[in-house]
């Protein structure tokens, strides 16, 4: 199917390729949720990708000198195709005298004199709720005027302020081909946008609301992870790589390809065990590389941990991404993540992510915290990507270690339990293997140190009763 590309990122994307050609569309939301700007990100967009004209047809809600004089702060704005490619036509004048049969006409001869592959009406709920009462009238006109466009070889986007409780009333939903809907949600700290796709007649389209975000280059889509899943296929491992520190638990070393989780309290050894698996990793072969995300810490502080403990961690192999998850959306985390790696990881590449914890409390939301670390953790076995992950549970002390509430085990190849005990009125350090799949492993539980100069020093057995 031919279709029209908005050139928005991640829209595009989200439809498999756009508008579909001569559909017309609603772009639905409240006020201030940015439809005017997605229809003028297209227009100008189009003009420049494509040297497509567009008209855009104002009416009551905003004088077109105000639109432009917002609008032109976006990086995609550009004045020279103003009355060249994308022209802004006021259509206020028939409607407050009421003048249908003058709007049709003019809006035809326009159409007539510019002949454009893209029209927006802003705002189309404003333009029939004055001009016409009665419905099954209004379910006429919009019947008559969208099929105008078609005829006319135009994609068309209707901008209203509708909520979704409207999609029941107007009959202009029945009709149109495509309702797009953009929402934001409010919370105490901020307000978070979405955009969802509820009708896209002939097209299919990633189902579900997504984050975005209105920055000076226009609208920014973070597509939520929908790894392809049903491509998966578990093999077993037939190559490991050793990690010296750890013999005592993972008796072969840790499978490539495989996932391994480390949970621990505060401070009980989570980082640096990841330090330490990462170091063994580019050990194992000098073509593997590390890219190693941190979510709490900046990169010199880890740098500086591994220089303290005498890990050796090569600056051309291992590189250090910091993001912070305060105020973020997790799908935009997400995307952030999938941007770094996408075209930069194959099968000798080891990817950390320290901590999946950290961004936890910034989603507010167990339930897509949990198909979120599915959806990363899918897409990097997709890729045949080793990854260590961190998890930091609240209880320094608590037996249940791995966060049974958020059922991460099922996530996890292997994992490791870092933890503290009390013996002889000192707290100290215990590591052990909880699970390891298709791998042998230590069923013991080992005290561990953490030293200056030597990293980590995986002791003797631990001789004290700790599940208790």
């Amino acid at each position: 199917m031919e279709k029209l590309k908005t050139y928005i990122d991640g829209f595009d994307e989200l439809t498999f390729g756009g508008f579909p050609f001569l559909s017309n569309n609603i772009i639905a939301g409240a006020p201030g949720t940015g439809k005017t700007t997605f229809c003028f990100e297209t227009a100008f967009r189009n003009a420049k990708e494509e040297g497509k004209k567009s008209i855009i047809f104002t009416t009551v809600s905003e004088p077109p000198f105000k639109m432009i004089k917002y609008l032109s702060e976006f990086d995609f704005f550009d004045k020279s195709y103003l009355n060249n490619l994308v022209f802004i036509k006021d259509l206020g004048e028939f409607i407050r005298k009421g003048d249908k049969e003058g709007l049709l006409e003019y809006i035809n001869s326009t159409i007539k004199e510019i002949k454009p592959q893209i029209l927006v009406i802003d705002s189309f709920k404003s333009l029939t709720q004055i001009l016409i009462k009665d419905p099954a009238e209004r379910k006429k006109f919009v019947y008559e005027l969208t099929s105008t466009f078609s005829v006319w070889g135009i994609t068309s986007l209707l901008v209203g302020e509708y909520l979704l409780s409207d999609i029941e009333l107007y009959p202009e939903f029945s009709i149109t081909d495509g309702i797009i809907y953009l929402f934001g949600t409010q919370e105490e700290e901020l307000q978070k946008n979405y955009i969802q796709i509820l009708k896209l007649r002939g097209s299919n389209f990633l189902k579900g609301k997504q984050y975005f975000e209105i920055t000076q280059d226009g609208i920014k889509i973070k597509l939520r992870l929908r790894p392809e899943v049903r491509k998966l296929k578990y093999k077993t491992a037939e190559k490991y790589f050793k990690v010296k520190q750890l013999d005592k638990l993972f008796i072969n070393g840790i499978p490539y390809q495989s996932s391994t989780l480390i949970s621990g309290a505060t401070g009980s050894g989570k980082t640096i065990t990841a330090l330490t698996i990462a170091e063994n990793f580019l050990r194992n072969d000098n073509k593997n590389k590390v890219i190693f995300f941190t979510f709490e810490e900046f990169p010199e502080l880890i740098q500086k941990y591994a220089k303290n403990l005498n890990i050796n961690i090569d600056g051309k192999r291992f590189s250090i991404e910091f993001i912070s998850p305060v105020e973020l959306d997790i799908d935009f985390l997400g995307n952030e993540i999938l941007n770094k790696i996408k075209n930069n990881v194959d099968n000798g590449t080891l990817v950390v992510l320290d901590s999946i914890s950290s961004f936890r409390y910034s989603q507010r939301n167990d339930v897509r915290y949990r198909e979120f670390l599915w959806g990363l953790n899918n897409y990097l076995k997709y890729k045949n990507v080793t990854s260590v992950c961190t998890f930091e549970i609240d209880k320094p002390f608590d037996p249940f270690t791995v966060a049974a509430d958020m059922k991460l085990s099922l996530l996890s190849d292997n994992i490791l339990v870092t933890r503290y005990y009390e013996e002889d009125s000192q707290v100290k350090r215990a590591i052990f293997a909880l699970k390891s799949r298709g791998n042998i492993h230590s069923q013991n539980i080992y005290e561990f140190e953490i030293l200056d100069g030597e990293g980590i020093i995986v002791k003797d057995v631990v001789k004290s009763a700790l599940l208790r």
